[in-house]
């Protein structure tokens, strides 16, 4: 639908830029490309936003931050992505549009959970990153007493995750002893009422 108008956000010299350019000319939507000042976060990405008439938007939780949202503003879908969601973003774009939270790592294919649409009242102890995206599992790695089961390391796990880091050595793997695809994320996450929420980074 050549109605629906993503911006690319992302340099090509990021993976995250692959989300918009698929997940947008895979749908037959339209893929707007402007020159990097246009996206300078603030003033000039929400007259950018304006100008053309940009529906679906995913950018970085700073980017949401210092910009302002407008009724000049045509967006159906804000997406944050490359960062913790920040719960006033939540409040403040979900106000003019659909707000979702999207989290994924490059050492899988780019995004591994996304969220519903969602609203200021069921974020006010954090901002969920959703469900997981197309053939990708996730897991809570825990090593503490059963009382904290719901707290540990993400893990991903499936067809989603990348081959491995090839290094001077060779190639390091992201496999476990069985031989299944297996990424140990990094990130500190607990899981409430079904939903699963950053807490901290792990490995700094």
């Amino acid at each position: 639908d050549l109605r629906s108008r993503t911006l690319q956000f992302a340099r090509l010299t990021f993976d995250g830029c692959l989300t918009e350019i698929f997940w947008t000319l895979c749908a037959g939507g339209c893929l707007v490309i402007v020159d990097e000042a246009e996206l300078m976060p603030g003033e000039r990405l929400q007259e950018t936003l304006e100008r053309h008439h940009i529906t679906h938007l995913k950018t970085t939780p700073f980017a949401l931050t210092a910009t302002q949202p407008s009724n000049r503003m045509q967006l159906q879908h804000v997406i944050n992505g490359g960062g913790a969601c920040r719960q006033s973003s939540v409040k403040k774009w979900g106000s003019i549009a659909t707000f979702h939270n999207a989290y994924g790592c490059t050492e899988t294919t780019i995004c591994n959970l996304l969220s519903d649409g969602l609203v200021e009242e069921s974020c006010n102890d954090g901002v969920p990153l959703g469900c997981p995206v197309g053939n990708c599992q996730v897991q809570i790695d825990c090593d503490g007493p059963s009382s904290l089961a719901s707290r540990g390391e993400l893990v991903v796990i499936g067809d989603s995750v990348g081959i491995g880091y090839l290094s001077e050595g060779g190639l390091d793997t992201f496999q476990n002893a069985s031989g299944q695809s297996v990424y140990f994320a990094g990130d500190l996450v607990e899981k409430r009422s079904n939903e699963i929420y950053f807490v901290e980074r792990i490995d700094r």
